[in-house]
Formats: structure tokens, sequence, C-alpha cells
């Protein structure tokens, strides 16, 4: 299993050539990671306290859904792909 996370960059885009190829010789499954950033603007600094608008928050992961799907259709063509999307900060 090769676990690939993206941002859906440029950069990303350009290793997804390495890591299909890398599946496809292997035989192995890729497992695609995103991790959703939530910015303040949807709650506000940490330090307020404010709780974040839970609407908002499933459509933007619907949002990051479809871009998984799109990201694997057009860049893992024929390579068995699975989805993980996170909350949180990308760098932990």
């Amino acid at each position: 299993r090769i676990v690939f996370p993206t941002d859906f960059s440029a950069q990303a885009q350009g290793a997804a050539r390495h890591v299909a190829a890398l599946a496809r010789h292997c035989g192995a499954p890729v497992t695609l990671v995103h991790v959703m950033e939530i910015p303040y603007a949807l709650y506000g600094p940490p330090e307020v306290g404010l709780l974040p608008d839970e609407e908002l928050l499933r459509e933007r992961r619907r949002e990051r859904e479809v871009q998984l799907h799109a990201f694997a259709a057009s860049e893992l063509p024929g390579v068995a792909t699975d989805f993980e999307l996170r909350q949180g900060m990308p760098a932990e």
C-alpha cells in the first residue's frame, strides 16, 4: 500500500505520476490522503472560543471529497485507490 498525501497542488500532480507508476509496477493500492484545514474565517482565532459553522464545514468536506475523487481519476487512472479525508493542521 502506498500512502499519498495531497494538497491538490501542481507539485502533488507531478508526484502523482511517480506514485501511479510505482503502484502499477508493484501492484499496490494507493491511499490518497488530504487534510482539510479549517480556516479562521469560518470560526475566528482559537482564543475567541467560537465554534465553527457545521453546515459550512459539511459543505467544505463535500467539496474536498469531490476533489479527492477527481484527483484520483485524473492523476491515478487505473490504480486501485481509497481515500482518507481528515480535518486539522496538514503539517501535523
